[in-house]
């Protein structure tokens, strides 16, 4: 989940149509370095999270957060 409209929007329908007791929980996926954002007055990693973290407390659903930062830079 990134917080944006577009997963936020998938994880309400996806929890809308799951039966009853089923389990819907988001991934927060950190693909960068916060310690070399280039521009910290912008998008910065900790509030993706916190805009993620905050929509997913709205719908109720768990958030993981993931650290890929090696495998990103490594291999994308």
């Amino acid at each position: 989940m990134s917080g944006g409209v577009d997963s936020a929007v998938a994880a309400l329908l996806i929890k809308r149509n799951l039966p009853l007791g089923g389990l819907v929980e988001g991934v927060f996926m950190q693909n960068w370095d916060a310690r070399i954002e280039e521009d910290q007055r912008h998008c910065t990693v900790e509030a993706d999270y916190h805009d993620a973290k905050r929509v997913a407390d709205h719908l109720g659903i768990h958030l993981h957060r993931v650290n890929f930062v090696r495998e990103y830079w490594n291999d994308v």
